[in-house]
This record gives structure tokens, sequence and C-alpha cells, in this order.
């Protein structure tokens, strides 16, 4: 069963399959170097960055309905923010004060986010296999 919902994201191109396509091949060019950055980014506590990509990715994969990823990528954002907001973790004048719960760790949440990122990434790697698909066939109806 496919996780990319090709009909809703066609109707987001105004019905257009061929525009469809182009951005699915778009998208298929870049991926792989989007992706590799973010566990590295994460191990280096760099959760601004990772939350931003994260958030460039999500958008880019739900216009091409890839609903699966984009729930779990929603929440791992939601998580990022959280740990980067967090006091003393953020750069000086990069979180808006008082908006963080006090009971965020973040040496304790790595490996939260790590299981995050890695649940997030093999949805990924699923729509992307899928995006291949569709672009190598064609097929823009399901």
């Amino acid at each position: 069963m496919s996780s990319i919902n090709v009909t809703a994201a066609i109707d987001r191109f105004g019905g257009d399959s061929d525009i469809y396509l182009e951005m699915v091949q778009t998208f298929i060019e870049t991926a792989d170097t989007d992706f590799a950055r973010l566990k590295p980014q994460l191990n280096l506590g760099q959760y601004q960055q990772v939350a931003l990509t994260v958030h460039r990715m999500k958008g880019a994969l739900a216009t091409l309905g890839a609903d699966e990823f984009v729930k779990e990528a929603g929440e791992l954002e939601k998580a990022l923010k959280q740990v980067h907001s967090a006091p003393g973790n953020a750069p000086a004048g990069n979180a808006p004060a008082g908006n963080a719960p006090a009971d965020i760790n973040p040496a304790a949440d790595k490996k939260s986010l790590t299981d995050q990122l890695q649940k997030a990434g093999a949805l990924y790697a699923k729509a992307l296999v899928e995006l291949k698909a569709i672009a190598a066939e064609g097929r823009t109806q399901t």
C-alpha cells in the first residue's frame, strides 16, 4: 500500500500531473543530501538547524503527498524546538524568554530526539522509494 497520497498532491498543483511529476523529480535530486546532514547536526546539538531542515523537508513532502512522514516530522520538529529553546541551550537572544518548559533536559532528550529522527528517517526513506517509483513510471494514478 502506498503512503503517498498522489491524488491529493496533484490537486495541490491544480490537477496538473506533469507539474507534480516535475516536482517529484526535483525533490528526488536533492533528497539524500538534506537528510544525511541531520544526524551529525543533531549530535552537535544544532537543534534549531535540524528543526529548520526538518520543517523545509516536511513542507516539500506535504506538497508531494507523503502524509506519514509529515506527521512524524511535525512531532520531531516540535521536540527540537522545545529542546532548542530550553534555558542554557539556545544561543543568547535566540529563544524567547519563558518559552521552554522547565523540565526539558537536552542531554537526556538527545536519545529521544535521535530515536524520533530515526523513525522519521524510516518514513522518509519509504516516501523516497515510492516517489522514485512514481517518477520512474510517470505514474500519477494510485
